[in-house]
């Protein structure tokens, strides 16, 4: 008998599956202006980016939907907004932190895992509507994300560890 799928996950780190000493991340800090945060997500065609606090711990995770989320209070029925330049780079979108909105998207939430876990760890975590988690160090800093997509990769290009049968 072979090692069930859960123990061939248990057996394979974090490190296997994503660059932990050599992260490329994007993350934005607490006081970042929201347009500036827009501006960056939209550049880098990339869906979510950790906030980090002046310790580099992620206090949360935001994505276009965040700010949307913020965007769409000034929409309100009665309210005249204009979505034009001046208003989305201008004053409501500069002059507000992220910090500010942080906690309008309560869809995005920073689920944290260790970066010396094993992939069984973030499965775990990810259950079946986590879409990414944090990977922190030791002392719980920020190294990168870990998405499905990356878990997903990982699984396809490996998929001869698993063998043909999937048992418990």
């Amino acid at each position: 008998f072979g090692m069930s799928v859960t123990e061939k996950w248990d057996a394979i780190p974090i490190h296997h599956v994503v660059d932990i000493k050599n992260p490329s991340l994007i993350y934005f800090n607490e006081s970042d202006a929201i347009g500036d945060c827009l501006d960056t997500l939209t550049a880098k065609s990339i869906l979510c980016a950790p906030v980090l606090n002046d310790k580099n711990h992620c206090v949360g995770l935001l994505d276009k939907a965040d700010i949307c989320a913020y965007a769409s209070k000034f929409c309100l029925p009665g309210k005249k907004f204009s979505f034009g330049e001046s208003a989305w780079k201008g004053a409501v979108f500069k002059a507000h932190s992220i910090k500010d909105i942080l906690d309008y998207s309560k869809h995005n939430i920073a689920i944290h895992v260790n970066a010396n876990g094993t992939l069984a760890d973030a499965i775990h975590k990810m259950g079946l509507a986590v879409r990414r988690v944090v990977l922190d160090d030791d002392e719980g800093r920020c190294i990168r994300l870990l998405t499905q997509t990356d878990v997903l990769k990982y699984l396809s290009s490996h998929i001869h560890l698993f063998g043909s049968k999937i048992t418990g």
